[in-house]
């Protein structure tokens, strides 16, 4: 069965085949001698190697910073793509995951606070707080869905504070109109012209993944406390490892964190 399972070159697919032989040969009543200790442990080399090079791929090789972010964001705006420069600041504060929660994002108001209407994904708008806000139906990890909010940073940053940016934008939107007219790759190849432009080298490498990672990344850098990390990207236990790029972290810091709250 080993022999079998070393013929895929993708790690999932070899765990998956094997899987439906382990079914068929229980199904049909077959010998199972081949499910042995020497078996088990070729098994439990495999997932630890499936968990390995996931974790490569999803960490961004090409991560943004706020400083980055700002230069973006002013470089959209003295060329008048105001979708662009929104979208930007909105996927930053609030850790998106671009392609499936940012520009599909429709406008909304203060009522859906609660909840959404029947065969609404999701509404944004700026609540009488003053704060940015988000409404998911369904959420990755989180079927309920979930909402953001984002307080007013004037005071820290002005050029990336969301619920200001987004009041004015939100003027020229209708609810339940969609806030940007443009898809992932449209996007993605705005970011690029514009990382470029400001002379960012490695500019190939740049993914949406960008976002939600480098914003994780920048703030473990800074001693952020995990937990608040976690919330902020309403990430789960130990997957938020899976963003944050470790090779620029204090990593005995942050596991220690972790074990903290893993305890609690």
């Amino acid at each position: 069965m080993e022999a079998f399972g070393e013929i895929f070159k993708n790690v999932g697919s070899a765990l998956n085949y094997v899987g439906h032989e382990i079914f068929a040969a229980v199904w049909a009543r077959c010998n199972m001698r081949f499910n042995d200790c020497h078996f088990k442990a070729w098994q439990s080399g495999m997932r630890k190697k499936k968990t390995s090079r996931n974790d490569v791929v999803k960490h961004a090789s090409f991560l943004l910073t706020s400083s980055m972010v700002n230069q973006v964001v002013q470089f959209f705006d003295a060329i008048q793509d105001d979708e662009a420069a929104m979208l930007t600041v909105q996927c930053w504060q609030e850790f998106l995951r671009v392609q499936s929660e940012g520009v599909d994002a429709l406008a909304g108001d203060q009522s859906q606070a609660l909840a959404l209407e029947d065969g609404v994904d999701s509404a944004v708008w700026v609540d009488s707080q003053g704060c940015a806000c988000h409404r998911m139906a369904k959420r990755k990890n989180r079927p309920r869905g979930s909402i953001i909010r984002r307080p007013c940073t004037c005071g820290e940053d002005t050029m990336i504070c969301l619920p200001c940016r987004l009041g004015k934008f939100m003027q020229r939107r209708r609810k339940g109109q969609r806030l940007y007219n443009m898809n992932s790759y449209d996007f993605t190849k705005r970011v690029k012209e514009a990382l470029r432009s400001l002379g960012y080298e490695n500019v190939d490498k740049f993914t949406l993944k960008a976002f939600r990672a480098g914003h994780a990344t920048e703030l473990a850098c800074l001693g952020v406390d995990l937990a608040k990390i976690m919330e902020k990207g309403k990430w789960s236990s130990r997957a938020i490892f899976c963003y944050i790029n470790m090779e620029q972290v204090d990593q005995s810091v942050l596991l220690h964190k972790l074990t903290e709250h893993d305890d609690d």
